[in-house]
């Protein structure tokens, strides 16, 4: 934030006190109020940082608004990578909903793969049991 003219001091108890983000629960310790925007911070990171594909795709299932937000920080080639990666697990519910969830955070994407993730949901929604309503709901 090269705008920023203030001592790092002055940052920090800014963003204590006054900005929202942050808490201090116990002296010395800080952490954020909400955890989305820990999630927005890890995802970006994962694509600008890191390239951390491989590792996104192997824990989108636990990691879902992570995942969503990776896509729309991805570059095109990562963001194939991620989408491609999670059409392919046939018979995994939750990634190929957690696919087409991400087409609101990608902002250019293959068409081809647009419409395999639209393909796909197609057979999801609308849920056939009860059992895939709620992996659908989760």
């Amino acid at each position: 934030m090269a705008q920023v003219q203030a001592e790092p001091e002055e940052v920090y108890r800014h963003l204590l006190i006054r900005s929202g983000l942050l808490r201090e629960p116990v002296e010395g310790r800080i952490d954020f109020v909400h955890r989305t925007f820990q999630e927005y911070l890890a995802a970006r990171s994962a694509m600008q940082d890191f390239d951390d594909v491989e590792v996104l795709l192997k824990n989108a299932a636990s990691w879902h608004e992570v995942f969503v937000l990776a896509v729309g920080h991805a570059s095109s080639r990562q963001r194939e990578a991620l989408l491609s990666g999670s059409t392919k697990t046939q018979g995994k519910r939750n990634l190929q909903l957690l696919a087409l969830a991400c087409l609101e955070t990608a902002p250019d994407l293959n068409a081809e793969l647009r419409a395999q993730i639209q393909r796909q949901a197609a057979d999801l929604v609308p849920p056939k049991s009860r059992t895939q309503a709620r992996v659908s709901a989760a």
